[in-house]
């Protein structure tokens, strides 16, 4: 039996926390986790601050070289628990088999609980559980249907943030992703890329036409 996994993924989470408690820091490039001189990274930064090149895991001096005038906070960890726990809550009515990752992001593997929603409507119900987590929390999510993990998140990128996207067969995922640099495929690290680049190895698509 095909799977059907649906992915959401909260979009840049731990900052729009802390807009929607404070919507004052709204349209301003807005970092979440340490401060710029400490010994820290970012965990994670608002869309305002992405377009200066900023993203999750970068120190945060290195953000504020970036970014002087961004607005650096902590993470509100209550704040964040207490909304994670009404999001986990929502979903886990949908399934008994959910892998949570981190804060921010779940598989739900709806392969055997999908026709108890919406008449078998996947695609409505994917829908309808976005529309349930911002009711709740005041926070977007995307969210992709697949037949993997790896499709389902896939497709829960194509189109954020508060985006939708089905990749339902493998033909659909290798058409999206074939252009793509390697490392977008599972496994391929800085170590791994740097040597396929080597071989000219550039995207899956140069990857295809090897042995």
């Amino acid at each position: 039996m095909t799977k059907t996994i649906l992915c959401y993924d909260m979009d840049m989470y731990f900052a729009s926390i802390a807009i929607r408690d404070n919507p004052s820091l709204k349209n301003k490039p807005l970092i979440i986790g340490s401060m710029p001189n400490e010994r820290g990274v970012v965990c994670t930064a608002s869309y305002e601050a992405r377009k200066y090149g900023i993203h999750a895991g970068m120190s945060s001096y290195e953000a504020y070289l970036k970014c002087p005038n961004a607005i650096f906070l902590y993470p509100d960890t209550k704040s964040i628990t207490e909304t994670t726990n009404i999001i986990k809550n929502i979903v886990l009515n949908y399934s008994d088999i959910i892998e949570f990752i981190a804060f921010d992001e779940a598989y739900i593997d709806m392969s055997h609980t999908k026709q108890l929603f919406n008449n078998g409507d996947i695609t409505k119900t994917a829908i309808l559980l976005k529309e349930k987590i911002f009711k709740a929390t005041k926070c977007t999510c995307s969210i992709g249907i697949g037949y993997s993990k790896y499709s389902a998140k896939m497709a829960s990128e194509e189109n954020k943030p508060n985006g939708f996207g089905k990749i339902l067969t493998p033909k659909e995922l290798l058409s999206l992703i074939s252009n793509k640099p390697v490392s977008i495929l599972h496994g391929v690290g800085k170590k791994l890329e740097k040597s396929l680049n080597s071989k000219q190895i550039y995207t899956v698509h140069d990857l295809q036409q090897k042995s």
